[in-house]
C-alpha cells in the first residue's frame, strides 16, 4: 500500500506538467487536472480533458461531452460512446477497436490514424474530420456522415457506409474492397486511384465524383448516377453498370471489356480527348499545319521552320536573315568587316569621330591598334 501511495503523487504531477508544458508550447487550453486517473470526477462534463494514452477500454462513457479533449493514443477498445459528444476531439492514433460511437458527434476531430477496426459509427456526425490513415475495416457507417471528411488512405475493406453522406470527401487511394456502399452519396467525392475491387455501389450517387485511375473490377454499379463524373484511366472489368446513368462522363483510357458494351446504361459518355489531351475538352480547336493546337501556322513554332513550312530545315543566321548564311562578321555585304565601320567610313578614308578604345584619354592612333587587335583576337 505504501507504494501504491509513494506512485500515485508522484504520477499525478508528472501528467500535469506534461499538459502544461504542452498547453505553453502549444498555445492550447486542455484541461490539466482531468487526466487519466481523475477523469472520473468531471464524467460526464469533460470538456478539453487531457487523456493521451489514457487507459479506457471497456469504460462507459455515453453521453460524456469529450468536446476537444486530448486523447492522442488512448485505449478506447470495447468502451460505451453513444451519443457522446468528441467534437474537435483529438484522437490520432487511438485505439477504439470494437468500440460503440453510434450517434456519436465527431465533427472536426482528428482522427489519423484511428483504429476503428468492427466499431460501431452508425448515425455518427463526421462532418469534416480527420481520418487519413484510419483503419475502419468491417466497421458499421450505416446513415453515418462524412461530408468534407478526410479519409486519404484509410482502409474500408468490407465496412458498411450504406446509405453514408460522403458527398466533397477526400477518398484518394483509400481501400474499399467489398465495401457496403449502396445508397451511398458520393457527389463531387475524390476517388483517385482508389480501389473499389467487388464493392457495392448500387444506386450511389457519384455525380462529379472524380475516380482517375481507380479500380471498379468486379463492382456492383447497378443504377449508379455517374453523371459528368470523371473515370479516366479506371478499370470498369467486369462490373455491372445495369441500368448507371452515363452522361457527360469521361471514359477516356477507360479499361472496358464486352460486357461493359453489352450493358444495358443510359447517357453519353465522353470518350475522346480534344487537341490538346483534355478528356471531353473543345473538340472545335484542331492543330495547324505547324501541329499547334489553335495555332494560325506561324513560323518557328511547333514543326515549322522560320520560313514556316513543316519540318523544314531554315535557320535564322547571325545577321537574323531566315535562310541566310552569314556569320555576322559583314551583314550589309559592303566588304568591310561590321565592326570596324565605326572607325573608317565606306570611303575607306579616316573619319574623326573615333572612340576611346585603349581608355588613355585621348582619341588617335593607339586607338585604331587596339580595333586591329580585337580583331584578330576574334
Amino acid at each position: 500500500m505504501r507504494y501504491f501511495f509513494f506512485l500515485t503523487i508522484f504520477i499525478i504531477p508528472i501528467f500535469a506538467d506534461d499538459c502544461s508544458e504542452y498547453n505553453e508550447k502549444n498555445n492550447t487550453k486542455y484541461n490539466c487536472d482531468c487526466n487519466e486517473t481523475t477523469w472520473q470526477k468531471y464524467y460526464s462534463y469533460m470538456l478539453n480533458c487531457w487523456l493521451p494514452n489514457a487507459n479506457l477500454r471497456n469504460v462507459d462513457l455515453k453521453w460524456a461531452n469529450l468536446e476537444g479533449a486530448y486523447l492522442v493514443g488512448a485505449d478506447l477498445r470495447y468502451s460505451q460512446l453513444v451519443t457522446a459528444n468528441l467534437t474537435k476531439a483529438n484522437l490520432v492514433n487511438a485505439n477504439l477497436v470494437n468500440a460503440n460511437l453510434s450517434w456519436a458527434n465527431l465533427e472536426d476531430a482528428n482522427l489519423k490514424g484511428t483504429d476503428f477496426r468492427y466499431a460501431n459509427l452508425e448515425n455518427a456526425n463526421l462532418k469534416n474530420a480527420n481520418l487519413e490513415g484510419a483503419n475502419l475495416v468491417n466497421a458499421s457507417l450505416v446513415h453515418i456522415n462524412l461530408i468534407n471528411g478526410n479519409l486519404k488512405d484509410a482502409s474500408l475493406f468490407d465496412a458498411d457506409l450504406m446509405d453514408a453522406n460522403l458527398e466533397n470527401a477526400n477518398l484518394t487511394d483509400a481501400w474499399l474492397w467489398y465495401a457496403n456502399l449502396n445508397e451511398a452519396n458520393l457527389k463531387n467525392a475524390s476517388l483517385i486511384v482508389a480501389d473499389l475491387r467487388y464493392a457495392n455501389l448500387v444506386n450511389t450517387n457519384l455525380q462529379d465524383a472524380n475516380l482517375t485511375d481507380a479500380s471498379l473490377f468486379d463492382a456492383k454499379l447497378m443504377n449508379a448516377n455517374l453523371k459528368n463524373a470523371n473515370l479516366e484511366g479506371s478499370n470498369l472489368k467486369h462490373a455491372d453498370f445495369t441500368g448507371a446513368d452515363f452522361d457527360g462522363t469521361l471514359l477516356c483510357g477507360a479499361e472496358i471489356d464486352m460486357e461493359f458494351k453489352l450493358q444495358d446504361w443510359r447517357g453519353v459518355p465522353v470518350w475522346e480527348r480534344d487537341c490538346f489531351g483534355i478528356c471531353g475538352g473543345d473538340m472545335t480547336i484542331t492543330k495547324d499545319k505547324c501541329g499547334v493546337c489553335g495555332g494560325n501556322d506561324e513560323p518557328n513554332t511547333g514543326s515549322c521552320d522560320c520560313k514556316g513550312l513543316p519540318n523544314g530545315n531554315a535557320i535564322i543566321d547571325a545577321c537574323g536573315v531566315c535562310g541566310g548564311e552569314g556569320d555576322g562578321s559583314d551583314c550589309n555585304n559592303n566588304g568591310m568587316l561590321d565592326i570596324c565601320e565605326g572607325i573608317y567610313g565606306s570611303s575607306l578614308n579616316p573619319i574623326t569621330n573615333l572612340t576611346d578604345l585603349n581608355n588613355d584619354g585621348a582619341q588617335n592612333i593607339l586607338d585604331v591598334v587596339k580595333l586591329v587587335e580585337k580583331v584578330l583576337k576574334e
